[in-house]
């Protein structure tokens, strides 16, 4: 048998109301037989009849008069629930959930664990991509909604069309090496002693300081000997720790068979790029963003001590556009 909906009790209560199919159909906004059909299926349902014709209209039956009591307090109670829900909704709004990409960064746990601290997304999803190209190409086809990533070399926000890029920090490149390389005793390597290495790179389109590391190396006189290719941590690592060299971030940590050291006179830094689609989400969210951005990248200054959070303290410049952004009672630029 069919089961009896809370639309089939309207009618109902509608045509007791009204004493008239006619005015109960006009009251609903349904036509008398489709109504009046209406009725018939009810009365099917329930095994008997509902209203009988009387000189004074549509009186209801016996059966009609009980179905007529438990319906008004069905319906009642079912309106009081709905209205309920939509002041529920408007008083506690739904949360949004919210896409982050990103290139394979150290500050990246610290910005998510800092939007999931503030609360204003129902859930927070990431996408790691090994270049910034990448991250940037999912950003503009709308598969997320804010991207971390490093800058390329030479590469603008007029590059990108359709994309907002803003400079979230600069931040000085290290180098890994063997814990039993010549130069690991030292607090700051110069480029030129590694000369003679092996580098480990990420392949060309995933790399997004290959001319810088040229140029930097041949200002120390040399070419670097690129001899591997990838953009696995792991397999970076393990050839570093037999011997070979390899870029790393500022906030990179020694261990495991490798030492991280600063490079001499800073010849190498990167820009870290806070990325949205342009005029989505509106500027108040994307300057609330960008501010979860920020005090997740502070999280990283004491991965390395001390090394990079005294090259913090003594580049200000490197970090303006954070501490605007975290500048109480402050007004960020959009431009």
């Amino acid at each position: 048998m069919a089961e009896l909906e809370l639309r089939h009790l309207r009618v109902v209560l509608a045509i007791a109301e009204t004493g008239s199919q006619t005015k109960a159909a006009a009251k609903l906004g349904v036509s008398q037989p489709a109504l009046t059909a209406q009725l018939a299926r009810i009365e099917r349902m329930l095994g008997g009849r509902l209203f009988i014709r009387s000189p004074h209209g549509a009186e209801p039956t016996p059966l009609g008069k009980f179905i007529v009591g438990r319906a008004g307090t069905l319906v009642a109670d079912m309106d009081d629930l709905v209205g309920a829900a939509r002041q529920h909704l408007a008083e506690v709004p739904e949360r949004p959930s919210l896409r982050v990409g990103t290139t394979p960064l150290l500050m990246f746990g610290g910005f998510v664990s800092e939007l999931q601290r503030r609360g204003a997304y129902d859930e927070v999803s990431t996408h790691v991509e090994p270049a910034t190209h990448d991250v940037l190409g999912m950003l503009a086809a709308g598969l997320i909604d804010v991207a971390i990533c490093e800058r390329f070399d030479d590469e603008s926000a007029q590059d990108v069309a359709g994309i907002r890029l803003r400079t979230l920090v600069f931040e000085p490149m290290l180098v890994a090496i063997s814990e039993g390389h010549p130069l690991a005793a030292r607090d700051t390597i110069d480029l030129a002693g590694l000369a003679g290495c092996d580098w480990v790179v990420p392949p060309a389109h995933d790399n997004p300081y290959r001319r810088k590391l040229q140029l930097a190396c041949q200002a120390a006189g040399f070419t670097p000997r690129v001899r591997h290719l990838t953009n696995d941590t792991s397999t970076a690592s393990m050839l570093v720790s037999h011997g070979a060299v390899s870029v790393a971030a500022g906030a990179a940590k020694s261990g495991n068979g490798l030492v991280v050291r600063p490079l001499t006179g800073e010849p190498l830094i990167t820009e870290i790029l806070f990325a949205t689609r342009t005029g989505d989400p509106p500027a108040e969210v994307v300057d609330e963003l960008f501010r979860a951005a920020a005090v997740g990248y502070l999280t990283t200054l004491d991965r390395n001590p001390p090394y990079l959070r005294r090259w913090y303290t003594d580049h200000p410049d490197s970090h303006a556009a954070i501490d605007l952004a975290l500048a109480p009672q402050t007004h960020m630029d959009p431009a």
